[in-house]
């Protein structure tokens, strides 16, 4: 009876030791999964949807600590309630996050409202922030590769070297694609 007694208590000792393993095995994939965690594509129609307010902007300030947030003059509503200013978070509150502002520069922002924040976030972990330059005497914003613009969208030519999957759209061919997601059906004509 001992002899029969040891063997059940080895049995459960290894079923424990198996089991304390698979379950190691399972918290490590786990982590591992969440550290790999990244952003993904997303397709620009779905960007514009998902935005409770799209403007064009100028950053004026930035605030200064652990978690900070640019103020920016309003130059144009695309979506949204009429503003003449704007606040969003400017810090990356992920690993992949890109969130951030310069003080003086012009960007389209795809905005959200922040869930435990005071202000707006910036959509799609940062990507939703397009800055505005001058390219060859038109206004242009930079799309990264993470943004999948609708096929055949009309794109300028850098005259400098870009990194890979930025592309330059012309400003006001931005603005038709977000009036165009927002408005799909031209209004009936009318006979007379």
């Amino acid at each position: 009876m001992t002899y029969r007694g040891t063997a059940t208590r080895r049995s459960l000792i290894r079923w424990r030791a198996t089991l304390a393993a698979v379950v190691t095995a399972y918290m490590i994939a786990s982590a591992v999964a969440l550290a790999v965690a990244k952003v993904g594509s997303l397709e620009f129609d779905k960007l514009v949807t998902c935005s409770e307010m799209i403007v064009l902007a100028k950053v004026i300030s930035l605030s200064t600590g652990p978690t900070s947030y640019a103020q920016a003059t309003v130059i144009e509503v695309w979506k949204g309630a009429k503003s003449k200013s704007v606040e969003f978070l400017a810090t990356p509150w992920w690993t992949c996050d890109s969130s951030s502002a310069v003080v003086g520069e012009t960007v389209v922002l795809f905005l959200a409202k922040g869930q435990a924040s005071r202000s707006y976030i910036i959509q799609h972990s940062g990507i939703g922030r397009l800055h505005v330059s001058t390219v060859r005497d038109k206004s242009c914003v930079t799309v990264t590769s993470m943004t999948v613009l609708p096929p055949k969208t009309s794109t300028v030519v850098s005259p400098a070297p870009m990194s890979d999957g930025l592309k330059l759209v012309e400003l006001g061919v931005l603005r038709e694609m977000v009036k165009r997601q927002l408005d799909p059906l031209p209004a009936p004509r009318i006979k007379t």
